[in-house]
Formats: C-alpha cells, structure tokens, sequence
C-alpha cells in the first residue's frame, strides 16, 4: 500500500515521537522513508535590534536541523530502515507537503503536541495545516507529556 513515507522532524518529543513510528512502520512494511527537517526562513523571535544578526540566527538553524536529521538518520540506521534526508527552507506546513509530492510519498507522518482551546489558537498546529494541504494522507502521531 505505501512504497515511501515523509516524517517531518523538528527535535521536540513529538516529532521524535513520529519519527520514532515512521522508522517502525518502514521496518514492519518494508517501505523508502525520506525524513525532512524544515528551517523556518524567517525565525520568528527574531528581532532586529537584539543585537544578533540574522545571518548568524539563520546559520545556527541550519546546524540545529542538520544535528536532528543526524539523530533520526541514526535511528533509521539501527533500525536497519532504507531512508533519506532533507534539509529545506520556508513555511514548514507548505515545504512538508511539497517535499511529499515531489519525492512522490505514500504517506506523511507528523507529530502533535496535542495542544486544545487557546493554545492551539493561538501557536496553530502544523500538523493541522499539513493534513489540509497534503497530496497524500497524512497520520499525526500524537505525544502526550507524562
């Protein structure tokens, strides 16, 4: 049914949390997984007059993505799972769901704080956005703090 599978990964627990499942459904069904880290292009704390140049935020957020792409290549690895990264630029909902469609993907695979009321309101889900916009369908694996 899925020949490859998209899981987006950000470093919090609950992507990690998907990217866990992923590695697991591409270990039990014997499926491509492409694991991709999207970079904000614009942080959003990021103020002009803080005294940092936003040359240097963009850098550091380069070398966070490539570090948490390492860890989930790493995973994948021990899992013996066939896979591949990307690094990639822009809104995070609308680079995910391209990304799918251009490495041709079965299934997306995102993680969701499981945020409600206000909150969700008011930081948004991407999860959310992805599963409105996706070429393919898309499960939300979602993480619950203990």
């Amino acid at each position: 049914m899925f020949h490859r599978v998209l899981v987006a990964t950000g470093g919090s627990p609950w992507s990690n949390k998907a990217v866990e499942y992923a590695i697991g459904l591409a270990k039990d069904y014997g499926v491509e997984l492409v694991i991709l880290h999207v970079v904000a292009d614009t942080p959003p704390y990021f103020i002009a007059e803080a005294g940092t140049s936003l040359d240097s935020i963009m850098e550091g957020s380069e070398e966070t993505g490539r570090r948490i792409l390492a860890e989930a290549a790493r995973w994948a690895e021990e899992a013996g799972v066939s896979y591949e990264t990307e690094l990639a630029w822009g809104r995070v909902a609308e680079v995910i769901c391209r990304v799918a469609s251009e490495r041709q993907c079965d299934l997306i695979v995102v993680g969701s704080r499981g945020l409600t009321g206000f909150k969700r309101l008011m930081l948004g889900s991407i999860s959310n956005a992805v599963a409105a916009k996706a070429p393919c369908p898309v499960l939300v694996v979602k993480w619950y703090e203990k």
